[in-house]
């Protein structure tokens, strides 16, 4: 547990005495994955590790730039969230109203509340927009049948046409955020192989986005905020795609070893560069590994037969990176690399090592902020006396409960 006093030194100290207490060794730490708090990057630099910035809160702070420029507009939208959340009779005549469409249009018994932003929640300000689209113009009644006993009470909480034309557009720039964060959130899987082509895919998809002239709007908002999420991403991901870890677990990753999404010459020294790496491996791996042993992977339908057959364990580094080259891969996006490796671990026995020791390494801090939510869940405001060890164990069981 850190002391109350958390700056970099205190963090430092505490570093320190969990590494002492699992008993790590300085070369096994690979990298330290961590948002962009100033004193946990000063305490990691004074320890002389690897930083590397948690890509899903970075993608969380490039929308955060993004969308003070919709500042009225969401300062509207929150207020509309708190107005129905703070009052009973709002809320009872937001339900009531949906209920009505619902049996009028057959939309089935389903009364959706609205998501109010939360500051530190990822996608928080994409989710609460999404919703007041969705219950507009239920919100729009709501507000005009309240204001019937005070005309100017409500009158700036409803929504214009303008307001929800700008609404939906900004959803749909925000929509491949989300959904690259929650594939970046994962625990279950590798995830540093697919940041690089992810987010090359999520900037081209942003840029593809039309956004229409709004006469409504002559300063057009949505092209603005569309622009702004398009520089504050490629400055801030702009050293994760010099990355060499990345680089190198991008290749080692099979849907993307053809590296498609740099140039030639970027192509080049990475593949120069990750031939050093298994040369060093060369030594630690027995390369002698006869054909009788090189055995079919039965669940991979995607292997080249005549590949199969000649293919073998080579001493020869070029060797085994050509015939991984040369693989043909249709593994689905749900595929564990990890678990590929594993498979291919005899066929490629120095490059298995490599992509063990690279992709383990995970794009994002997102367990350590679940076990902070967890932790949270546990001490709280009728339990903070509880010990530190046994809050510790509880984080751990819950955190762990699929081992049970």
């Amino acid at each position: 547990m850190l002391d109350i006093n958390t700056d970099y030194k205190a963090i430092l100290k505490s570093m320190k005495e969990v590494f002492n207490l699992l008993d790590l060794r300085d070369e096994q730490i690979k990298r330290f994955v961590t948002d962009a708090g100033g004193n946990i990057i000063k305490a990691i630099k004074e320890y002389g590790g690897d930083h590397l910035h948690c890509c899903a809160h970075n993608l969380n702070l490039g929308c955060q730039d993004s969308i003070e420029i919709l500042a009225p507009l969401r300062s509207q939208c929150r207020q509309i969230c708190s107005f129905f959340h703070q009052s009973n009779v709002a809320l009872a005549t937001l339900k009531k109203i949906q209920k009505d469409d619902n049996n009028f249009f057959e939309f089935g018994k389903i009364c959706y509340k609205l998501i109010n932003e939360v500051k530190t929640r990822w996608n928080s300000s994409f989710y609460m927009f999404k919703r007041i689209v969705l219950l507009a113009d239920n919100i729009n009644e709501a507000l005009l049948e309240l204001k019937e006993d005070n005309d100017t009470k409500f009158k700036h909480l409803i929504l214009s046409e303008k307001d929800v034309k700008t609404l939906l557009i900004v959803c749909k720039i925000l929509d491949p955020v989300e959904k690259l964060t929650r594939v970046l959130s994962s625990e279950k899987t590798p995830t540093l192989g697919v940041i690089i082509p992810k987010l090359k895919h999520l900037i081209i998809t942003i840029t593809a986005i039309n956004v229409p002239d709004n006469n409504q709007d002559p300063e057009n908002t949505c092209l603005l905020f569309k622009r702004k999420l398009l520089e504050s991403f490629s400055a801030r991901f702009i050293k994760s795609f010099e990355d060499h870890d990345m680089q190198t677990a991008t290749f080692l990753d099979p849907k993307y070893k053809s590296l498609k999404m740099f140039t030639i010459d970027e192509i080049k020294v990475i593949h120069s560069r990750i031939k050093r790496q298994i040369e060093k491996l060369k030594p630690h791996v027995d390369p002698k590994v006869s054909l009788s042993k090189i055995q079919k992977d039965e669940t991979d339908q995607s292997v080249d037969p005549f590949l199969e057959i000649f293919d073998t364990s080579s001493d020869d580094i070029q060797g085994e990176f050509e015939s991984y080259q040369q693989y043909v891969c249709t593994l689905e996006d749900s595929i564990d690399v990890l678990e590929f490796w594993k498979n291919k671990s005899i066929r490629w026995p120095i490059l298995s090592q490599l992509a063990v020791s690279i992709l383990c390494i995970p794009a994002t801090s997102t367990p350590s902020e679940r076990g902070f939510s967890t932790m949270g869940r546990i001490v709280s405001k009728i339990r903070n006396r509880i010990h530190p060890e046994t809050a510790g164990t509880l984080i751990f069981l819950k955190e762990n409960t699929e081992l049970w």
